[in-house]
């Protein structure tokens, strides 16, 4: 151990080194393996959760944005578009395990749910929960007859039973406000309205929640195809759904799922068009950029379309996504502090200058290093693990403080903040995908001491002090401790980790649970609740605290990772950049070391992946010098 490890350790209050030693004394204590019999129990226990959940938000919220579960009712959040809905429906495939509940609820939202909208949304938050979620969903309908095929098969019949349905509301009804008809491709757009306090628009200025052309259009699709099998079934009055039926209006879903993400993501394009190509915060859906939209912006929030765009340019064959991300994260990347490696977290947009200067792995920060590992994952490109391998180390130099992370300066390196910040607890996940499930081990358990201390984890914790962050006491059902504990069992196998998540539903279950859902907890301190239930907790917490548990779930059997919302990408390489020549040889940092590092992209061929988030390995330190040929 060095001298410098063993001064910060010193420094840390006695009682949480007492609070560490016991948690790891209690687990060593405990049986050492769930039994299967438990390990059953708790998957019920959490699709009983997701239940409760999800059926509190249908019925007391939709189709507002989410659920209040104190009041039962709900409340738009981040752009009035069924948010809850969008960001579980991959979670309802993986935690329920129903294809029919799934396109049931992804067909509802492909035709009711509208872009065009007079909003101004967050381009982060939109991207990883709206644009994620759809991709997912789209990757769901793709592969259902390879990756998804037991889950597609087992459901068939309630899917057919769903479409019979529709056959029949059809010849019965016709076209009506909740069936497709030709008719409605004939609406008229109305005039476009003044764009006079607006600049760099991005679609057509009709009337806020006209559903868009191509909606119309795949309406107009999905109503042939009813009235042509209706057509021909009707004279026997009974209707069945034959496989070719099937197929053509799931790909239907499909084709329309990629326009309508197409078109959001199309919305979003014009937040990147700054003199650093560091993306605007907040965008307008309808008119695009406000001239007085701030130019000040989150490392996290610029640095985080990686695995959202690139898939998009992969599905659309267009590379305009892929490159507004890759910009991004090149101007990051060249704005670091040449002393130290790191960046700050929060810049300005046209000048590139650093306004707040605290580099750290948390808030405002965190998934732009999530997305350099996982970009590599999917797409096999070098460039993005040689990107985070200098910030890697950086952190790993500058930040460390066993087994803490704390802020700096990032020009200095002189600490800032002695403080846990929950989202910090994504790192030890990130860091299994590296193999150093060694440093990961002790951090997540520091980090899981914090939970055992309160019952949940507060948004800010000093650690230096032992106490929570003034006015950061509550903890928002957020998902990154269960995301972390999931990745090192899958990366280890060792049953700890399954404990740490059986803490958080014995938890959550106790603290939160309510008559109408599950809320936030407004203080940890004292257990007072919120009326509030983030999507998140759906999209992310249950899934990936079912996932554990779920040995042989999909997930777990083939390749997958996640994007920062928990949507899901299956590991078949998708190659972002093959049909666009551009983009393999230009320079990513013009840093002649790391140039030197990358090599001849022109020669590159996709890794062989020594890790994924979903299979068991050893450990494994991808940046020691024996590894260097991955």
């Amino acid at each position: 151990m060095s001298s410098s490890s063993i001064t910060s350790q010193s420094i840390i209050p006695s009682t949480i080194l007492i609070i560490i030693l016991l948690l790891i004394l209690s687990i060593a204590a405990s049986p050492i393996h769930i039994s299967h019999t438990e390990s059953q129990n708790l998957k019920h226990e959490i699709l009983q959760m997701f239940d409760e959940a999800y059926d509190a938000y249908k019925t007391h919220a939709f189709p507002k944005d989410e659920l209040r579960p104190l009041s039962c009712s709900g409340r738009n959040t981040w752009g009035d578009y069924s948010l809850t809905l969008i960001d579980s429906l991959d979670a309802i495939l993986i935690v329920k395990k129903d294809y029919s509940y799934f396109v049931k609820e992804l067909y509802w939202m492909l035709n009711h749910v509208t872009f065009n909208r007079d909003i101004s949304v967050s381009i982060f938050e939109t991207n990883i929960r709206i644009v994620g979620g759809l991709l997912s969903a789209y990757i769901i309908l793709r592969e259902r007859e390879t990756i998804y095929r037991g889950i597609y098969d087992d459901s068939r019949d309630d899917v057919d039973a769903w479409m019979e349905g529709l056959m029949r509301k059809w010849h019965d009804e016709g076209p009506g406000d909740d069936l497709p008809g030709a008719e409605k491709c004939s609406q008229e757009s109305p005039p476009r309205r003044s764009r006079s306090k607006w600049f760099s628009t991005s679609r057509d200025n009709s009337n806020e929640n006209q559903l868009d052309d191509n909606t119309l259009q795949h309406q107009h699709v999905y109503g042939e195809l009813l009235h042509n099998a209706t057509s021909v079934q009707s004279s026997s009055g009974t209707f069945s759904v034959s496989p070719q039926f099937r197929d053509k209006f799931l790909d239907q879903m499909m084709l329309h799922i990629l326009d309508k993400v197409t078109d959001l993501a199309d919305r979003l394009l014009p937040a990147f068009d700054t003199p650093t190509k560091i993306p605007f915060g907040s965008i307008n859906l309808k008119h695009g950029v406000a001239f007085d939209e701030s130019r000040i912006t989150c490392t996290a929030s610029a640095g985080t379309f990686l695995l959202e765009f690139g898939l998009l340019s992969n599905f659309t064959n267009n590379p305009k996504y892929i490159k507004v991300a890759r910009e991004a994260l090149h101007a990051l990347f060249n704005t670091r502090s040449k002393d130290t490696g790191l960046v700050g977290n929060h810049v300005n947009i046209d000048s590139g200058q650093w306004i707040y200067r605290e580099a750290g792995i948390g808030g405002s920060m965190d998934s732009l290093y999530e997305y350099l590992m996982k970009g590599w994952l999917v797409f096999g490109d070098r460039e993005y693990l040689d990107m985070f391998e200098v910030y890697f180390k950086s952190i790993q130099k500058h930040l460390y403080r066993s087994p803490w992370y704390v802020d700096v300066d990032m020009h200095t390196a002189q600490q800032v903040f002695p403080i846990f910040n929950s989202l910090q607890s994504f790192w030890p996940g990130t860091l299994s995908s590296l193999g150093r499930v060694d440093i990961a081990r002790e951090t997540l358990l520091a980090f899981h001491s914090v939970w055992r201390k309160f019952g949940a984890v507060p948004e800010g914790y000093n650690f230096m002090a032992g106490l929570i962050q003034s006015n950061q006491q509550i903890y928002p059902l957020r998902p990154e401790v269960a995301e972390s504990a999931y990745h090192m069992y899958r990366a280890t196998g060792d049953p700890l980790y399954q404990r740490i998540g059986r803490d958080m539903i014995r938890a959550i279950a106790y603290h939160t649970k309510v008559k109408c859902g599950y809320a936030n907890i407004k203080d940890v301190s004292s257990m007072q609740l919120e009326d509030k239930m983030e999507s998140f907790f759906i999209a992310e917490t249950l899934k990936y605290l079912y996932l554990l548990f779920d040995e042989g779930n999909v997930v777990n059997q083939i390749p997958h990772t996640f994007n920062t919302e928990a949507h899901i990408i299956p590991l078949i390489f998708y190659d972002a950049h093959s049909n666009f020549p551009e983009f393999r040889n230009d320079s990513f940092a013009q840093d002649p070391a790391l140039l030197e590092r990358a090599g001849s992209f022109e020669n590159y061929q996709c890794p062989t992946v020594p890790y994924f988030s979903t299979m068991r390995f050893g450990p494994l330190d991808l940046f020691h010098p024996s590894n260097q040929q991955y």
